[in-house]
């Protein structure tokens, strides 16, 4: 199965139910469409900060920072106790700082008067990176719901 099937399969509630231990609440706290939503949003507010629509500032820094999000408070906290061994989780962590470097330079690059560089990082290398993100989330979860199954 897909990564792709398997993830509008779990989205839609369509996935197997399992009893739950110890590892599967710590993947509950995971809430998976949230981190997708969350992290899709990340483009428009990226556009709106390159519209001048954001009227407050911006802190590079911390748009920089993956372990603020949802997703990076699971993953350097549940999911690096519980999952840190698999080579899924290294690329998810891979994949999502890139995620937050990348968005960092498109807002970098605005602020420093490059408005086409920001516009050109957003969209292509943003969104390669987002896209990676994603996938390598899903895969993720993927691996630990099925090793859950067994």
């Amino acid at each position: 199965m897909s990564i792709t099937h398997w993830l509008k399969r779990y989205l839609t509630g369509n996935s197997h139910k399992h009893k739950k231990n110890l590892e599967e609440k710590m993947l509950a706290r995971l809430k998976l469409k949230d981190i997708l939503d969350s992290h899709r949003q990340w483009k428009e507010n990226l556009m709106s900060i390159l519209e001048g629509e954001t009227i407050k500032a911006v802190d590079i820094a911390a748009i920089a920072q993956d372990h603020l999000c949802i997703q990076g408070k699971w993953l350097y906290g549940p999911g690096k106790e519980f999952y840190a061994d698999l080579s899924e989780y290294k690329k998810a962590c891979q994949a999502h700082t890139e995620f937050h470097r990348i968005a960092s330079d498109v807002v970098k690059a605005y602020q420093n008067g490059n408005t086409k560089m920001a516009l050109g990082l957003l969209d292509d290398n943003f969104r390669f990176v987002s896209n990676k993100n994603q996938q390598e989330l899903a895969r993720l979860f993927s691996v630990i719901t099925n090793q859950h199954k067994e």
